[in-house]
């Protein structure tokens, strides 16, 4: 494996810390075809495609608008008082 490839690879702990499983987790989605991956001939580990670990990332949901958060009178003064509504 040249460096270049290593930018577009990442090992199984790399994947699992980034979706936040276990790389047994990760170990199995790939042998079930599930994360497209190749296997190392010599250390037998897996090496998961970096872009379809990416792929699989639940986007992240922007907070609510501030008219849904319920607040109290104390708290809502406390923002005010500081500029923040």
């Amino acid at each position: 494996m040249t460096s270049s490839d290593s930018d577009y690879y990442v090992t199984a702990d790399e994947a699992a810390a980034l979706l936040g499983v276990k790389p047994s987790s990760v170990r199995r989605r790939c042998q079930l075809g599930q994360l497209p991956a190749v296997r190392d001939r010599v250390s037998k580990r897996y090496r998961i495609v970096r872009s379809a670990v990416l792929a699989q990332l639940e986007p992240v949901r922007p907070p609510p608008p501030a008219a849904l958060i319920p607040l109290s009178a104390r708290a809502r003064a406390t923002l005010e008082r500081h500029g923040l509504m």
